[in-house]
Formats: structure tokens, sequence, C-alpha cells
């Protein structure tokens, strides 16, 4: 073998290594879930779901659907809300998002510490500026990933610290994967804290204490009947679940964590829950208590 080949060889071998050693962002079944809190709509829970591939502008795409549910403060009822799907490419070690007909960078892991990031913007921020001050490797089921450290200043005044992970996104409150959609007005002050993030290889990842999609119990204490006066047994249940201290006939639902309606119809204090699967339900009793139900 000549030395011209065996040097075409080795560069061949370096680049094809270089290529699967890259981390894949977005994989098949992508899933990620964060607590959302809205100060005007409610608190629940933002799902995103990379879902297909599209081609914009000659780039193959990735499509993020996005959904929220959550119990508005206005109605304490179980509210669902699509906002707009993201679409975002990777190329390389660095993610772009097709934002106001144009792409712009959402991460750079190419970025050595003292780099600056110069996209994300808090337009309430005076001099705002995004420093890489940390990199490390970390290692998640035994998959070693790497982590940024941003440093977002204020008029050279460290506002806070914002980690993000390779595959993962960001995992620092209040920002969710999009973290350049950050904003505080008047109206609203939408926040979200990183929960779980899956895929078809990474089983669920589970940063908080609370389940990826659960949604709070809230009560409308400006009713007469209140969740003080009402209580539901047994919980866990097998076929069927009872509540105690109805004075009468009232309508109720049975909402998957999802918000998705399985059941509705009138109740004196019986309601017959065999036809569903076992798992987590909220039950919400005359548009007055959302009460969590275990169905085993």
């Amino acid at each position: 073998m000549n030395i011209k080949l065996s040097i075409s060889i080795i560069l061949l071998f370096t680049v094809l290594s270089t290529l699967t050693s890259q981390t894949t962002w977005f994989e098949k079944d992508a899933t990620w879930h964060y607590r959302f809190f809205s100060t005007w709509e409610g608190s629940g829970y933002e799902k995103i779901v990379y879902t297909s591939d599209t081609l914009i502008e000659g780039k193959l795409c990735k499509k993020l659907l996005r959904d929220v549910y959550f119990v508005s403060l206005q109605t304490k009822t179980i509210e669902h809300k699509d906002k707009r799907a993201q679409f975002v490419y990777q190329s390389g070690d660095t993610i772009w998002q097709y934002k106001n007909s144009t792409f712009k960078q959402l991460y750079n892991f190419n970025l050595q510490i003292g780099d600056t990031l110069p996209f994300m913007n808090f337009h309430t921020v005076q001099n705002n500026k995004n420093v890489v001050s940390d990199i490390q490797t970390i290692t998640i089921q035994g998959e070693s990933l790497r982590q940024q450290t941003i440093d977002v200043y204020e008029n050279n005044n460290i506002l806070t610290k914002i980690n993000i992970i390779e595959k993962i996104g960001v995992t620092s409150s209040p920002f969710s994967l999009f973290w350049n959609e950050f904003l505080i007005n008047v109206f609203d002050f939408p926040t979200h804290k990183f929960r779980c993030y899956s895929d078809h290889v990474t089983s669920t990842i589970n940063y908080s204490n609370d389940e990826c999609d659960a949604l709070p119990v809230t009560v409308n204490t400006d009713e007469s009947e209140t969740a003080n006066n009402l209580t539901f047994y047994p919980n866990p249940c097998s076929d069927k679940i009872y509540i105690k201290n109805l004075n009468s006939e009232v309508s109720y639902k049975v909402y998957t964590s999802h918000g998705t309606e399985m059941m509705s119809g009138m109740t004196n204090g019986e309601i017959d829950v065999n036809g569903l699967q076992n798992g987590l339900y909220l039950l919400k009793i005359k548009n007055n208590v959302l009460k969590k139900i275990i169905k085993d």
C-alpha cells in the first residue's frame, strides 16, 4: 500500500470518527417537559415533542410541537393551549432555530470559556451580556454529554447562571428549550422549570420531584363546597370512588393528567371508574374541586 493511499485512509477514518462521535440532538421520539407558570394564565406544564422533518431554505429541519396544559387561575379548570410549532436543525455542534423568517443560533457547543452569546436578549435587562463561564463533561445514563454554564450579566453584574446540556438543552429556570423567548411585560411573567427528557434511546430523565406531566390541584374557595368539606375514598381506587359530604347531585368530569376528558356525568357521591385504565387522573366536581385520583 503506497503512502498517499495510507494517508487518505487515515484521514477518512478520522473524519468518520469525528462524525460518529458527535452528539445527535432531536433523536426519534425526543420529548421535553417543563413546569409552566404564568401570573396571568395559571400553572401546569409545557410539553415539546419532535414529530417530523421538513425542508426550509434547503435545510432539513426538525419540527417541534408544543402544548401547554394548565389549571386556569380564572376558571379553576384544566385548559390546553397549542403554542406555535418551532423548527430547528443541527449543524455540527450548533443548533439553529428558524425564527422570524431567518435562522438564528439557539445553542452553540463550539464556544469556549469567555465567549459571548449575542442571540439571547432580556427585553427588560439593560446592557445584557451572556458569557460562557464553564464547560464540563457529565454522564447521564452512561452517555457523556457536555454542559455549558452561561453567566447572564446586566450592567456588568451577574443576573443569573444558566446550565445547558447538549441534546437536552437548558435545565435552569426560568427558561424552556427555547430560552431566547423569555420576556417579562406588565401583563405576564411566564416561567419554566425543566422536569423531564426522553427519546428512543434515553429513558426518562427527571430533574424534578414532580411527575413529568403533573398538574396542580387547586380549589376555588369562592364556592360553598370546598375540598375541606369533601372526602374522596378509597384513593387509590379499583372500581368505584366515593365522595362524602355531597349535599346534592352534582356534575363531574374525569381527565387524564394530559388534560384529556375521559368521563363525565352526574353523581350523588359514587363514581364508577372501572372502565378507566390504571393511572393518575384528575376528578373535577361541579367546577369546584380538582382532586388527584389513582386508579389501580
